[in-house]
């Protein structure tokens, strides 16, 4: 009984910590992405530039 417990316990722990850690990385995602677009909105806007940006897209 106890050892059916305590392997009931752990399983239960590991899925919480996956669901943290899923949800953590998408956070630090989504953290990320809102500071590239506001740092590509925030670029001066002339030929040099769109031609670095539109290097970066065919990456």
């Amino acid at each position: 009984q106890d050892a059916k417990y305590s392997d009931k316990w752990v399983k239960n722990v590991f899925t919480q910590f996956q669901r943290w850690k899923l949800k953590s990385v998408q956070n630090i995602n989504t953290h990320l992405n809102k500071k590239l677009k506001t740092y590509h909105g925030a670029r001066p806007r002339n030929p040099t530039d769109n031609y670095f940006v539109n290097m970066d897209n065919q990456r």
